[in-house]
């Protein structure tokens, strides 16, 4: 599945969190009704706390015996997407990817945006 190979890849919580997000958006306005209710999968999603409470709904869910078999699919789907969102957070946290429950990147995964260029400011821009 795309959206585990994105989680899978991803060097801060904060794309994690983001990419769940668009995930439960998009599970939550299919054309057809996803089986799990609101209830499990609840937004924001702005901690570890969040993602394994979700987690924990959602395999309450997969225990209901009245869901379809497309229905359990589905299920087994949005657990996929939450158990491999959470083992990855918990290895960016062990990594040294937060700080008092705030995300950081950890060491050696920095992302630097690139400076303003002359095109953005209308000036010359020197390097830092």
């Amino acid at each position: 599945m795309h959206i585990i190979r994105v989680i899978r890849e991803a060097n801060q919580a904060a794309a994690i969190y983001f990419l769940l997000t668009a995930y439960v958006e998009a599970i939550t306005h299919e054309s057809m009704p996803h089986p799990v209710p609101g209830w499990a999968l609840q937004l924001p999603l702005r901690c570890r706390h969040d993602v394994a409470a979700s987690l924990i709904a959602l395999n309450h869910c997969s225990m209901w015996s009245h869901i379809a078999p497309p229905g359990h699919e589905k299920i087994a789907e949005a657990l996929a997407v939450f158990r491999c969102a959470l083992d990855r957070l918990e290895l960016l946290k062990n990594a040294g990817g937060m700080v008092h429950g705030i995300e950081r990147t950890p060491p050696g995964l920095r992302f630097t945006a690139p400076g303003p260029t002359a095109a953005d400011t209308g000036t010359v821009v020197s390097p830092p």
